[in-house]
């Protein structure tokens, strides 16, 4: 009679729903391939590098804002004897120290500080770059309040900006500088809101997929277990004709 039954349940099972046999033993435990081992939650999705974008765009910014600043001093230093600004320089070196920081401990209080250090910059010696330090405040920005908090930051430090100016030179050149600084402002704020809602929307979708993917395994194990029950009812009834009519020819 065992034998009956272990063949009947080779012969009923399929191969991809059984282990291999051992011996006289039939393991009948569910078999997961390795294409089923799929991650469930959104941590194994990568994210892009927004950070280091952020840092990059700063840091050639950053740059781009010094040469300016060191065409001006090296003539001085090699015509009209050691006159260097240090204070500018500090206070510019302290910027990228801030926006650095900010980088790796994200906090709106470094960015106000920094924006602190950008209108210094054109109180001290404005040489009409200082404004693109601002746009790299409008940039983290993006990624950290919403809209009507940042269009009031953006449109505050603009505000001082053409204070700054005007004090450093004159108003018309505030009038004249300003307009474009506010434009990138918010261009680069609203560029990078954008960019910090696909993100935040491409993990959500990797997450809900990735969940989708770790239910089919337990969806084809149901499956599975609904074929084993019906085959078991149909060897139970089976087994339970083959012993009527056991009784009857005894």
């Amino acid at each position: 009679m065992i034998r009956f039954l272990q063949r009947t349940l080779r012969g009923r099972f399929p191969a991809h729903m059984c282990r291999p046999t051992h011996g006289d033993r039939h393991d009948f435990r569910p078999i997961c391939s390795p294409r089923e081992r799929v991650p469930c939650s959104a941590a194994e999705v990568t994210p892009m590098p927004q950070s280091r974008l952020i840092g990059t765009i700063g840091l050639v910014t950053w740059l781009l804002v010094a040469l300016p600043a060191l065409l001006y001093h090296v003539p001085a230093l090699l015509h009209h004897g050691p006159f260097i600004d240090w204070r500018w320089i500090a206070v510019f070196l302290g910027f990228g120290a801030l926006f650095a920081l900010d980088l790796r401990r994200p906090h709106l209080l470094l960015l106000a500080l920094a924006a602190v250090m950008a209108l210094a910059l054109v109180l001290l010696r404005c040489n009409g770059y200082e404004g693109a330090l601002l746009a790299l405040i409008a940039m983290q920005l993006g990624t950290r309040v919403g809209p009507a908090t940042g269009i009031a930051w953006i449109f505050g430090q603009s505000a001082l900006l053409a204070a700054g100016d005007a004090i450093t030179f004159n108003p018309q050149s505030a009038r004249l500088l300003v307009p474009p600084y506010l434009a990138l402002q918010l261009v680069a704020f609203f560029v990078f809101r954008a960019m910090t809602r696909e993100i935040a929307a491409r993990e959500a979708l990797a997450a809900s997929n990735a969940e989708l993917r770790g239910v089919a395994p337990i969806l084809a194990d149901s499956s599975r277990m609904a074929e084993r029950l019906r085959i078991t009812r149909e060897l139970h009834d089976a087994l339970g004709h083959h012993l009527t009519a056991l009784s009857l020819n005894l």
